[in-house]
Parts: C-alpha cells; structure tokens; sequence
C-alpha cells in the first residue's frame, strides 16, 4: 500500500490541495479548521501534525497562533516540498520526513498531536495512534479529522460529479487512474468505531466524536 500511496502523492502533490476540496465536497478547509479550534485554548504549545501533507492544517495553526511551535511530518517529500513553500515566512513551522507508524521523535515531547485525512492510509493506524500517544506529553490532546464509512450516498454523488467535471481534466491518464483507484479504496473512508476502540486500547481517555456534513466526516478528540 505505501509504494502506491508514495506514487500517487507525488504525481499529485501539485495539485493536491484541489483534490482534496474534491474529495471532501468543498469542505476540507471548513472541517480543518476545526481541528484549530479544538487545541485555540492552548497557551505556547508544541503541536505535532501527522501526515501533514501540503501542509494545510499545520499553516493554518501556525497564523493562527504564533505562540505554538508546529511540526508536520510526512512520508512523502513532494508533499512536504509543497508545504515548506505554502509556508513561506512562517518562523513557527517547520517540517520533517517521517513515518507515521515509527515516529523519529521524542516521548512526551508535544501537548497536542492533530492528523487531517490520514488515518485510512496507515499500513497499521493502531500502531500510528500509538506512536501518537508516546510522543505526546501527559494530559496531551489527540484531534483526529477523516472521512466518514457511512457517507451520505447523495453527498458522495456529488464529489464525484464534482471530480469528474472539475479536477479529473487536469491530471494526465496514469495520474487520473491512480486517483481514481484511490478514490474507491479502501483507503478512503475511515470507520471511526474502530478508531474509537484503537483509541482506548492505546490508553487514550476523554474520548469524543463530533459527526460533521451529515455524517460525511468526523472528528475525535481524546486526552493522553
């Protein structure tokens, strides 16, 4: 899964950010933005975001709070070439090469550790969430944002139309099937029971689910 998820990524991270609207229905921004909300009663907080991509949710974090350190770590270098640029200018984030499911990063070393659209593409997301939990400082919080299994089927509808006739045309053939491929995957869609029960069982605590755009996506957040 990782060889095809590298290439794909990096045939898209360009373009990245218009598939990601796509795939979320126009939402993405909106939903991540909850994830700031979640960590704004932080004072001078070191924040770690897991699979960061292009960067979009550690930037918006960043503006927002310039008394937080940010670190987004990707495995992919392409997208984390888009994100050092997206983030020009920005002193309170820096990026780092990585993967998921074996952090090269200190224990307890961050009070809030965040992740956007990631978790379907873990090779082992209860090992990634308990990497999540080891690098986080005691009482830390975890803010997980993903789609949701149970999507609403009209919803679902119209990303696709919106792909098709709005992304799809931009890509060249073999990005256009890989994207596809991606799309109806099971990478794609999270069931958030079981990230709920990987949760628990990885020692997290103060669990909440928040079901946002009629179910099509989710947000959980829990305390070390």
């Amino acid at each position: 899964m990782e060889g095809f998820l590298d290439r794909l990524f990096s045939s898209v991270s360009s373009n990245y950010d218009k598939v990601s609207k796509a795939l979320s229905f126009g939402f993405d921004s909106v939903w991540r933005a909850q994830i700031e909300k979640e960590i704004s009663d932080m004072k001078n907080a070191r924040v770690l975001d897991v699979a960061t991509g292009t960067g979009s949710v550690a930037i918006a974090i960043a503006k927002k709070h310039k008394d937080f350190k940010i670190t987004g770590i990707d495995f992919n270098s392409d997208m984390l070439n888009v994100a050092r640029e997206k983030s020009r200018g920005l002193k309170n984030v820096r990026y780092v090469e990585g993967n998921a499911e074996s952090l090269s990063l200190a224990d307890s070393s961050f009070d809030a550790v965040v992740s956007a659209f990631s978790l379907g593409n873990f090779n082992d997301a209860g090992k990634a969430i308990e990497e999540m939990h080891r690098v986080l400082k005691k009482g830390g919080r975890l803010v997980l944002l993903d789609m949701s299994k149970r999507r609403n089927a009209i919803m679902k509808k119209l990303a696709g139309m919106y792909y098709y006739a709005k992304i799809a045309p931009a890509f060249d053939n073999a990005v256009r099937k890989e994207v596809e491929e991606y799309i109806h995957s099971s990478y794609f869609e999270v069931d958030a029971n079981n990230i709920i029960s990987f949760l628990k069982a990885k020692g997290f605590s103060e669990i909440k689910i928040r079901r946002m755009g009629l179910g099509a996506a989710f947000i959980i957040t829990a305390t070390k």
